[in-house]
């Protein structure tokens, strides 16, 4: 399993100048392939914590989507998400670039930093061939044939 941890905060001040006492810290992300990825997060507040929001796209060219996660308002609250899985398919190879937004009962809210994650199949130990903005991946035969199948990939583009 591959997991990812970061950890950031940043609160917005209230009209008055004040720190909030809001802060968010990303969980991290667990690859469940093929069963999609979860992710998590914890918040705390001097104020409950009412919405959190997970907010993502799927690269490329994906659109932006965000999701609600149940959990149950208080100071100090943990939540978590899952993509694809029983939702949508996502093939191995997406990059799924997101971020957490968090609101506390008095309207402050902080967000994560974007972070990024790629979806791998990890039942392989996935070699790479990359250069001139073209990668290539493989688990199976030998080097010189994906620096070949890159090479015909990076003419072709």
């Amino acid at each position: 399993m591959m997991a990812i941890s970061v950890a950031f905060t940043m609160a917005s001040a209230d009209p008055a100048g004040a720190q909030t006492s809001l802060s968010v810290t990303d969980g991290g992300v667990e690859n469940r392939f093929p069963d999609g990825m979860g992710f998590s997060v914890t918040a705390t507040s001097d104020s409950p914590i009412e919405e959190i929001r997970f907010r993502y796209e799927v690269l490329p060219d994906g659109t932006a989507a965000n999701k609600v996660p149940d959990f149950e308002p208080g100071e100090s609250v943990f939540a978590e998400v899952t993509l694809a899985g029983d939702e949508f398919y996502l093939p191995p190879g997406m990059v799924i670039e997101y971020y957490w937004e968090v609101t506390d009962a008095d309207g402050d809210t902080a967000e994560t930093e974007v972070q990024s994650f790629f979806y791998d199949d990890v039942r392989f130990d996935w070699l790479t061939v990359d250069g001139d903005g073209v990668t290539i991946y493989y688990y199976s035969g030998d080097e010189e044939s994906a620096a070949d199948m890159h090479g015909v990939a990076v003419e072709i583009i």
